[in-house]
């Protein structure tokens, strides 16, 4: 670069240029400033707009405080309306739970389990009972009529464990369970020197002759009966799988946490039994994999009475425990191994294709529902003796499962206000209790309701 172009850019520009560029940076200052303003008016016209629509919807409306409470109404209303109905108050009181549970590690494969649901088409079929009593208290039926909830004084039912799961519809505040097995519920309904007995038990097979006439003894003439299904389970695997045929006694000593001493039976020890052929010599080689309720699942009770106890009976040390050392009976014969070998599960469709499917070594322990839902997906039932069928469940050839029989105090007609509302409850939500193994009676058969018990005759003394 040069001293002649540096002395070139020094130099004045001429008049006329200088003139021009002037005019064109005015121009383009004022184009500047006209859109500013014009931005401005723009947003001001917004802005105002707004407040006068919001002035005029806070008076019309009410405004913000009317919104809060609209917003705070709502959850409120929803709890009013499900209040109304025990069987959804009951599920709105229970923690949600995922539909897929996490994986559980067994001897040969990790598997998710999964959420349940399902009813059985095959042997669900029940109906309301008729019954003509006034129930106590208001609750919603499931045609939407107004019935009553509580019940003052509250309901006392006894039963067994297994029978606990039958009644969460009415759980709630209106019921008292009392957990006893079946003799001593028969007994505690009878007995006049206790005046908190219950006034409802629900057990698992008919009262007898002699239970009759002592209640009789004892001032209760009037008890009435109904049975009303039964409850059980099955024993089954994926349809696939190779036939293994079980006894409750095979599975007590695979899946209970201790076992009898192979040398002394008295003694128990930690079962570590991994494979079938371990349990029995002329089993297979094969892992032991068990899928079945966990324990706050309400086919969990039935599984220990339907199949723990009666194995765990076969011994009959172990059997002399029930009444000279219950809390050690109790131990062994209820307590299940927690190594991996038997894996908590909830009854959905999933489970048996994501998870049963996927072991071939695996079998499940299933409500009867849900077993006969899904009959073509599953392997028959494994347990030695008769399959599970409407008539061998009714006629107690199939062995695990249980008569459900309801009794009560009633008048001297023979109704009982408290009696026909629990047992209307439980027949009308039949379908919701099949997770806990209830097999509903079918009432074209024989009717549900109660019937007063009439006095046995005394058979005469032989001479």
């Amino acid at each position: 670069m040069n001293d002649d172009f540096l002395h070139q850019l020094r130099k004045t520009p001429p008049p006329a240029f200088a003139a021009r560029l002037k005019s064109q940076l005015q121009r383009q200052a004022a184009g500047e400033r006209r859109f500013a303003v014009a931005r401005g008016v723009l947003f001001g016209l917004f802005v105002g707009a707004s407040a006068v629509a919001a002035t005029l919807w806070t008076f019309q409306y009410g405004g913000l405080d009317r919104l809060l409470t609209l917003r705070e109404r709502a959850p409120r209303e929803a709890e009013v309306r499900s209040a109304d109905d025990p069987i959804e108050a009951h599920r709105r009181s229970q923690p949600e739970t995922a539909m897929t549970a996490a994986t559980v590690s067994t001897p040969s494969t990790d598997t998710a389990v999964a959420r349940t649901a399902a009813a059985s088409a095959a042997l669900e079929s029940a109906n309301v009972p008729d019954t003509s009593a006034a129930p106590p208290g208001p609750m919603r039926s499931s045609a939407g009529n107004s019935m009553p909830v509580t019940s003052s004084p509250t309901l006392r039912v006894a039963g067994p464990a297994m029978t606990r799961g039958l009644i969460g519809p009415v759980l709630m505040t209106s019921t008292d369970f009392q957990t006893l097995d079946t003799n001593s519920a028969l007994q505690a309904i009878c007995d006049d020197t206790n005046v908190a007995r219950p006034v409802v038990a629900i057990v698992t097979r008919t009262m007898t002759d002699d239970e009759i006439r002592n209640c009789h003894r004892k001032y209760f003439w009037n008890i009435a009966g109904a049975k009303i299904g039964s409850i059980g389970l099955a024993v089954t695997a994926a349809r696939t799988a190779t036939p293994l045929r079980l006894t409750p006694r095979h599975l007590f000593l695979a899946l209970a946490r201790r076992v009898p001493d192979a040398t002394n039976p008295n003694e128990f020890v930690e079962n570590r039994a991994l494979t079938w052929n371990q349990i029995e010599s002329g089993m297979e080689l094969r892992n032991i994999v068990v899928f079945g309720p966990d324990e706050k699942a309400a086919l969990r009770p039935a599984m220990l009475e339907l199949i723990m106890e009666v194995g765990c009976e076969t011994y009959p040390s172990i059997r002399s425990l029930k009444t000279l050392d219950p809390a050690l009976y109790n131990d062994v014969c209820h307590t299940i191994r927690s190594d991996g070998v038997y894996a908590p599960a909830v009854e959905h469709d999933t489970f048996i294709t994501q998870t049963l499917w996927a072991e071939p070594n695996a079998i499940a322990v299933l409500s009867l529902g849900f077993f006969a839902s899904h009959a073509q997906q599953l392997a028959q039932n494994l347990l030695e003796g008769v399959q599970p069928t409407t008539a061998s469940i009714a006629d107690g050839t199939y062995s695990a499962a249980r008569p459900v029989v309801l009794y009560s105090h009633v008048d001297p007609s023979g109704r009982s206000s408290q009696a026909s509302w629990f047992l209307d409850t439980i027949m009308r939500h039949a379908v919701d209790l099949q997770d806990a193994g209830f097999v509903p009676l079918d009432p074209s058969s024989q009717p549900v309701r109660l019937q007063k018990l009439e006095l046995p005759r005394s058979i005469p003394a032989a001479r």
